[in-house]
């Protein structure tokens, strides 16, 4: 996996260099402002910290799904986490909502609960990716929903491994099958026809 990586690079950067790409242009960078984004507020889900969000565009608005943290269990598995919501017209002003979309309520999700989002929409769903952690071990979950309201977790979806993260779904089907990158130190590959079933 890591050679086809390596490739991919290879590839891009005779690409870019083929077209008289200015190179460093490409991936210019502005900041536009040193203040974060998002910020942890209050003393319920998100009072401890805010960080490591997945972002998808519907209809020309921004949805910002992120991880909060709050200060239960702070010296022993670091806080709970819930997965919030935040929406943005500009990408620069966002506007939260009061209360988490999704919280941990099953065994692998508690105590240290639901992190780290990634987002796509297949047809008429959106289709979540998450990490329920239960202060032992993560494991790779997927929840989705048709409306951002009512999210219906499936759980746990990388049955083989004490510890997965990271699950990024490409949203199309390549020859009969759901492809999806996931990992944190190693990059690993897993395949699906139906989003629910995943085969490392």
């Amino acid at each position: 996996m890591k050679s086809f990586f390596t490739i991919f690079i290879i590839c891009f950067s005779i690409t870019v260099l083929s077209l008289n790409l200015d190179f460093e242009k490409l991936y210019e960078i502005e900041r536009i402002s040193d203040y974060p984004i998002l910020l942890p507020e209050g003393i319920g889900f998100e009072s401890k910290a805010v960080f490591n969000p997945g972002t998808i565009v519907v209809d020309d608005v921004i949805k910002l799904i992120y991880r909060a943290e709050d200060w239960a269990g702070v010296k022993k598995w670091n806080g709970t986490s819930s997965l919030g919501i935040a929406e943005s017209k500009d990408g620069i002003l966002f506007k939260k909502e009061a209360t988490p979309i999704l919280m941990p309520t099953e065994v692998y999700e508690i105590p240290g609960g639901c992190e780290d989002p990634r987002i796509v929409k297949v047809d008429d769903t959106y289709i979540l990716t998450y990490t329920g952690y239960d202060g032992t071990s993560a494991k790779l979950c997927l929840a989705y929903s048709k409306d951002f309201k009512k999210w219906v977790k499936v759980g746990p979806i990388i049955k083989t491994s004490r510890w997965s993260k990271s699950g990024a779904i490409i949203p199309k089907k390549i020859d009969g099958k759901y492809y999806m990158y996931f990992g944190d130190n190693d990059i690993y590959l897993a395949t699906s026809k139906n989003l629910r079933d995943w085969q490392v």
